[in-house]
């Protein structure tokens, strides 16, 4: 195989690997009216210690070194999931091993 085809095939693979993406999916009955794209909302890392309504669950897809791995990161990425869904907040899961965030839960505080 021509080495410059080999360069740039394997180049494509890494380039679809090095990033992570968020991909929402609707869980239960509860929804919210969907908010600006820009909106604020709160990131937790333990349960809200006030009473808040699941909307769905963010999964963060791509190669396990790729994953957000600070609260900022994964808060970037799932911020359109978020507010188009109705969230006001976003409660993370550290669930692999190398300390990347691999799903949010979309959650919201009635009024």
């Amino acid at each position: 195989m021509n080495i410059k085809v080999l360069a740039v095939f394997l180049f494509a693979i890494l380039q679809g690997c090095a990033t992570a993406t968020a991909e929402f999916t609707k869980t239960g009955s509860y929804s919210s009216e969907g908010r600006d794209l820009n909106c604020s909302f709160n990131v937790f890392l333990t349960a809200p210690d006030k009473h808040f309504k699941e909307i769905g669950v963010v999964d963060f897809v791509g190669h396990y070194s790729w994953m957000p791995h600070t609260a900022s990161e994964a808060k970037n990425l799932a911020s359109s999931d978020v507010c188009s869904n109705g969230g006001n907040g976003l409660l993370l899961w550290e669930a692999n091993g190398d300390g990347g965030y691999t799903k949010g839960v979309v959650i919201h505080f009635p009024e």
